[in-house]
């Protein structure tokens, strides 16, 4: 698509399937994407890491944590 290139375009993808990109913008990536394989290739390795990523299950910090970061934080400043 004219004015719009691959590098643009892929800088640009996260934001895309994250639905952040309105208008004119959003129409022209979606014309790339439908001429160029590369960015189609990107743009489907990309949907398998943000689905592989939703699988991660989150983790909480043990409750006295901060208290240890803060702790060795100190030693390294004394020493």
């Amino acid at each position: 698509m004219a004015g719009l290139r691959c590098w643009r375009v892929s800088r640009r993808l996260w934001e895309y399937l994250d639905g952040e990109i309105a208008g004119r913008l959003h129409q022209r990536v979606e014309g790339h994407l439908r001429e160029c394989d590369d960015c189609q290739g990107l743009l489907s390795r990309l949907k398998e890491e943000a689905a592989a990523a939703r699988l991660i299950e989150p983790i909480s910090p043990p409750e006295d944590f901060a208290a240890k970061v803060m702790r060795r934080l100190e030693v390294m400043r004394a020493a």
